[in-house]
């Protein structure tokens, strides 16, 4: 049996495109096989004319889509027909993805609305995530998505924060009700023919139900932040520790032992990666702990 990639070694960006591509071939062969089974069902067409039709190439350019539009099906036409410009056009789709989680520009979308969003919206999103990270100065990749999630979590609480004003002040429920009111009149095609001209009303709590909720939910994502700052903080403390014992200084992720007397420059002083658990303490070789008197 053929090895598979050992995990740790150091691949090519080449190499690394090639497994990601054979790690996902079950979406690549369940595209061509669904296309084979819409053209056998739908347009009638015999199994054999069918797969050749999928395996057609294809006259858009995946190159040509941005990443979000491209499909598997694409995609895998593209390496049937020319492999070197698949695996290129799978390394840009990763480069895009990675430029669009860098900016933080994955995680402001998830917030946005999907028809109406403006501009102005990310920005107000990216001004929040800018600060958190001058704040906090991320120092991997973990720290980063922490700090995009409180951006999340403080820009879900602003919103329902909003919502909670906007219920108490505004009255913007007292519109809704005169028109659910109004279909309550109406007859079936007329009630129909609103939905289709105005759209549908999905069912709605009453106003002091909805004004407690949107509070709660303030509330919750208030909470969500507090509960990603500790996480944040617990992470900095667990690499940031500081133990003197025996002639071991233990600094962040590093032991250095430090010898007693004259001796070579290699045996005073060795590094070696450590783990430990957030703590600060000092204690002589030979001593044991010391206990104040009550």
């Amino acid at each position: 049996m053929a090895a598979g990639p050992k995990i740790g070694v150091p691949v090519t960006r080449e190499e690394r495109a090639v497994q990601e591509l054979a790690a996902s071939r079950r979406e690549l062969v369940g595209a061509v096989t669904r296309q084979v089974a819409f053209s056998v069902e739908q347009m009638g067409m015999t199994p054999a004319d069918a797969a050749a039709r999928a395996r057609e190439r294809l006259a858009s350019d995946p190159d040509a889509r941005e990443a979000g539009h491209v499909t598997w099906f694409e995609l895998a036409n593209l390496i049937e027909h020319d492999p070197a410009r698949g695996e290129a056009a799978w390394q840009r789709l990763k480069d895009e993805a990675a430029l669009e989680l860098a900016t933080g520009f994955r995680a402001s979308r998830s917030l946005e609305r999907p028809v109406s969003g403006r501009p102005y919206e990310r920005a107000q999103f990216a001004a929040v995530l800018t600060g958190l990270r001058t704040a906090l100065d991320p120092r991997d990749g973990l720290e980063e998505l922490l700090i995009q999630q409180l951006a999340c979590a403080h820009d879900l609480q602003l919103r329902w924060q909003a919502l909670v004003v906007q219920r108490m002040e505004e009255g913007v429920w007292q519109g809704e009700r005169d028109r659910r009111r109004a279909l309550e009149t109406m007859g079936p095609a007329q009630r129909e023919r609103s939905q289709q001209d105005h759209g549908w009303l999905p069912p709605r709590i009453a106003e002091t139900e909805a004004l407690d909720q949107a509070v709660l939910m303030a509330d919750r994502y208030q909470r969500a932040f507090l509960r990603l700052m500790k996480a944040f903080r617990d992470n900095r403390r667990l690499f940031g520790s500081l133990v003197v014992a025996g002639g071991q200084v233990i600094i962040g992720e590093r032991q250095v032992n430090i010898g007693q007397g004259p001796a070579s420059r290699a045996s005073r002083v060795r590094v070696r990666p450590v783990r430990r658990v957030a703590s600060a303490r000092v204690r002589p070789a030979g001593t044991t702990a010391y206990n104040p008197p009550p």
